[in-house]
């Protein structure tokens, strides 16, 4: 491997290490508590490395949450390639399982993408429009798998968005309320949550 590409691969991994740190620190302490001389701190670099890196803590937070968003696009359409020939109610039933698989294996994905970004709308201001546009895009492009799983259950087109962005909040409610109880009973939850859903939108007369 030459310089060049050693080089490259150096800055790849103390990147990452740095995302991965201040997600910790995010989720520990809270955004606003959260200062770029404790990230520099906790990942051993001089705070001018840091800033070269990542220009500000918003930056950093930008960053987060959309690699929060391409784990979780990534996750859903891997379960929804590996029913691809089953029957549309199976196969929404995989992206469900895979959602709550996503939560519990990269919880603190979930908690920047489903808890701070939403619950905490005054974020958003620091995000530019570009950035604002990428993060909605990426949610919709985890939506959309949902979207086309119901075209082909054959429910009007006029609807799924609305239909999507119900089911999203309340399976994003149903880990939130329960994942304080424990892993047993949230699975068991989870469970029953998935069994209502899929009763209510693969109905008879539908593919199922």
């Amino acid at each position: 491997m030459g310089t060049k590409e050693r080089r490259l691969r150096e800055k790849k991994q103390r990147k990452l290490h740095i995302l991965n740190a201040a997600n910790e620190l995010f989720r520990k302490q809270g955004y606003d508590t959260t200062t770029m001389p404790q990230i520099a701190e906790k990942t051993e670099l001089a705070l001018g490395t840091l800033y070269l890196y990542f220009p500000s803590k918003d930056a950093l937070y930008t960053a987060l949450l959309l690699e929060g968003y391409e784990a979780m696009l990534k996750a859903l359409r891997a379960a929804r390639a590996s029913v691809s020939r089953k029957a549309p109610r199976i196969q929404f039933e995989a992206l469900l399982d895979a959602f709550f698989e996503f939560a519990r294996t990269y919880p603190e994905y979930f908690e920047i993408i489903f808890f701070i970004l939403q619950k905490e709308g005054q974020r958003q201001d620091f995000l530019t429009q570009k950035e604002l546009q990428e993060l909605w895009n990426k949610e919709q492009q985890c939506k959309d798998i949902a979207i086309d799983i119901l075209k082909q259950a054959g429910h009007p087109e006029q609807d799924l968005n609305e239909t999507v962005n119900a089911v999203w909040s309340m399976i994003g409610g149903v880990y939130f309320y329960f994942k304080g109880v424990g892993t047993e009973e949230l699975h068991a939850v989870a469970a029953k949550a998935k069994r209502i859903i899929c009763s209510a939108l693969f109905t008879k007369g539908r593919a199922s």
